[in-house]
């Protein structure tokens, strides 16, 4: 039951900014923040034939 969350916790856990450090631990190793599921729903991107992510994933959730 608990082993289930376990994903989402490292996830939370890698996109948190450390004092010690100033940046994610993710951030540090990659050099950038990974997308957060509420980065789809807030944020508008548009790629460069003028999609944003939101027409992109609705269109993977189409697909699946």
């Amino acid at each position: 039951m608990w082993d289930e969350k376990l994903p989402y916790v490292k996830h939370a856990y890698n996109r948190a900014t450390h004092t010690s450090t100033q940046s994610s631990p993710f951030e540090a190793c990659f050099g950038y923040l990974p997308r957060d599921p509420l980065d789809m729903v807030f944020r508008k991107e548009e790629d460069d034939n003028g999609r944003d992510d939101r027409d992109k994933a609705q269109k993977f959730i189409q697909r699946i």
